[in-house]
Formats: C-alpha cells, structure tokens, sequence
C-alpha cells in the first residue's frame, strides 16, 4: 500500500504539471492571437497611411504644377509690362494700364502666397504620414519578435 500511495501522489503531481502546461499553453496561445490581431491592425493602419500619403503627395504635384503655370503667367505679364513700357513714347503709362498691372501683380501675390501655404500643409502632412508609417512599422517588427520569442 505504501508504494501505492506514492504512485498515487506521483500521479497527482504528474496532472497538477500537466494542468499547470496546458494552462500556460493557453495564454501563450492567447497572447499569441492578440499579437496577431495587433500586427493585422498595424498592417491596415499602415496601408491607410500609405494611401493618405499617395493622396498626398497627388495633390502636391497638382500644385507645383500649378505653381510652374503661374509662375509662367507671370513671366509673360512681366514681359506684356516691359513691352508697354519700351513702347511709350511719353515716360508714364496711362494710369488705367498701370492700374491692370497692379491688380494682376497683386493677384499673382496673393495666389502665389495660398499655393505657398497650400504646399507646405501638404508638405508637413506627408512628413507625419512617414512618421506615422515608420513608428507603425517598428511597432509591428517589435510585435513580430514577441510572436517569435513567446512561439
């Protein structure tokens, strides 16, 4: 009997480590889920960024290809004045000439200036995209080493 009531506590110990494994099996194995489930958010949150970013950077070249086109009216104003002003034979050009070129100066500024600022608000969205981006990617390859050491 007394052999048997040592196998029996064997026993007992044997179930209570087998418990104690299985136990710790599923913690890892919901530890493991819940990693995978953040790597998957990480990965959609990053693909949204990516596509914001594209938008992004769309919508700076449509500016600076706008910009490129001002910049050229202005240049053929610019010109249009400098012939007005080669072509007078008195010194002043009429005040209602002068009057056009200041106003399309002034629009010129004024549109120049909005692009200005329209571009470098695309400019520092972009920068954050990036940032964002890249912190996402180091968080997922930080999750991806817990995945490895914790399997």
């Amino acid at each position: 009997e007394g052999g048997r009531g040592a196998a029996g506590s064997g026993g007992d110990f044997g179930e209570a480590a087998r418990s104690t494994m299985e136990d710790e099996l599923r913690a890892l194995r919901e530890n493991l889920r819940v990693a995978e489930d953040k790597v998957l958010d990480c990965q959609s949150v990053r693909d949204m960024f990516a596509k914001e970013t594209d938008m992004y950077r769309s919508e700076l070249k449509i500016t600076r290809d706008e910009r490129a086109r001002l910049e050229e009216d202005l240049q053929k104003a610019q010109e249009k004045l400098r012939d007005l002003k080669a072509g007078q034979s008195s010194g002043d050009p009429g005040s209602s000439q002068q009057g056009v070129i200041q106003a399309m100066q002034k629009d010129f500024d004024a549109r120049m200036e909005r692009y200005q600022d329209e571009v470098k608000y695309l400019r520092q969205k972009c920068d954050e995209k990036e940032k964002r981006c890249e912190h996402l990617l180091a968080e997922r390859a930080s999750l991806a080493g817990e995945l490895r050491s914790a399997g």
